[in-house]
C-alpha cells in the first residue's frame, strides 16, 4: 500500500484515529498543508479502502464530507495479541499443567478439521489441497503446494501467524501436524518447521494407496 511509504498519509490516519471523523479543512489545519494536498492524499487512502466519507448537512451552506477510518486501516496500529495469547497460555500452564495446553491445541485442531472437511468433501487429493491452500491463505499462512515424483504432494506454509506462540509452546506445532493428519490421514509427515528455523512449515502428503480387489477363491 502507498500509505506505508507516505508520511503524510500516515499522519492523516493517525489524526483520524485520534480525533474521529474530520473534514478536509480540519485536516488541512492539523497537518499545515493545503486543502488541495489533503484531497490528493485522501483520494489515495479512499482508493486503498482505508477511509470512508460521511456527508454532514449543515443548517447553512453546502454539505461537508467528514472522513473516517475503515476496518482495513486497523492493521496500521500496534497490537499485542501475541503477548496476550502467551500470557493466557502461561496462566493455563500454571493453573492446570502443561497437559491442558496440549488439550487446548488438540481441541482447536479438531474444530478446524471439522470446518475444513465441509470444504474438502467429495474432492480428489489434489483438489482438496488446492481448496486447503485457499482456506489457509485467507488465514495468513501463505501456502503453496506442488506434486512429488512419488505421486504425493508437498504442502508448504511460508508464514505462521503464531510463530512466537509456537516457539514457546511447541504443542501448537504438534497439533498443526495433527490437523493435517486428521484431514489427510496418517500418510502426512512434516518436513520443515518455521518455529524451529525452517524456511516454511512443509508437509509431505503421501499418495493414496490403491485399493485392492479382494476376491474369495
Amino acid at each position: 500500500m502507498l500509505v506505508q511509504s507516505d508520511n503524510t498519509q500516515r499522519q492523516i490516519i493517525l489524526n483520524l484515529r485520534r480525533n474521529g471523523p474530520l473534514s478536509v479543512a480540519q485536516l488541512s489545519r492539523l497537518l499545515k498543508i493545503t486543502e488541495m494536498a489533503v484531497r490528493r492524499h485522501l483520494s489515495v487512502l479512499e482508493r486503498e479502502g482505508l477511509i470512508n466519507a460521511d456527508i454532514h448537512r449543515l443548517p447553512m451552506g453546502r454539505p461537508t464530507r467528514a472522513y473516517r477510518l475503515t476496518e482495513s486501516a486497523d492493521e496500521f496500529f500496534p497490537k499485542s495479541y501475541c503477548q496476550l495469547a502467551l500470557d493466557i497460555l502461561a496462566d493455563l500452564t500454571v493453573v492446570n499443567g502443561r497437559s491442558r495446553v496440549d488439550a487446548f491445541f488438540a481441541d482447536r485442531s479438531r474444530r478446524l478439521a471439522e470446518t475444513y472437511r465441509l470444504h474438502l468433501a467429495g474432492k480428489s487429493l489434489e483438489e482438496q489441497l488446492k481448496q486447503m491452500a485457499n482456506l489457509r491463505d485467507k488465514e495468513g499462512f501463505l501456502p503453496t503446494f506442488s506434486p512429488l515424483a512419488s505421486g504425493g504432494f508437498r504442502f508448504s506454509e511460508h508464514n505462521c501467524p503464531f510463530t512466537k506462540v509456537a516457539q514457546d509452546f511447541p504443542e501448537a506445532c504438534a497439533q498443526e501436524l495433527n490437523l493435517f493428519r486428521l484431514l489427510f490421514g496418517g500418510r502426512v509427515s512434516r518436513e520443515t518447521c518455521l518455529a524451529t528455523g525452517g524456511s516454511a512449515c512443509s508437509y509431505i502428503i503421501a499418495p493414496v494407496a490403491p485399493q485392492t480387489d479382494e476376491r474369495s477363491g
